[in-house]
């Protein structure tokens, strides 16, 4: 499937979507704690909403937060 420009979102957005603050989306990108692939455009962070979209239907009903930090737990 081809990703659109139209389809990409900031961090702004998928703090509000994940009910974060931006900060906490910068660090846990940072630190590879949000399974979630992004770029950087132009300084900007973005990713796609698609992906973004998963990673919350894949984790419908807990704690999102919750969710990344349990998955991190598994990995280790």
């Amino acid at each position: 499937m081809q990703h659109k420009t139209r389809d990409l979102i900031g961090v702004v957005e998928t703090a509000d979507r994940l009910g974060v603050s931006p900060r906490t989306v910068y660090r846990y990108l940072n630190d590879r704690k949000l399974p979630i692939p992004y770029q950087k455009i132009g300084g900007r962070v973005v990713m796609f909403r698609e992906d973004l979209d998963n990673f919350i239907t894949e984790n419908k009903g807990n704690n999102l937060i919750k969710a990344v930090r349990n998955r991190n737990k598994k990995a280790k």
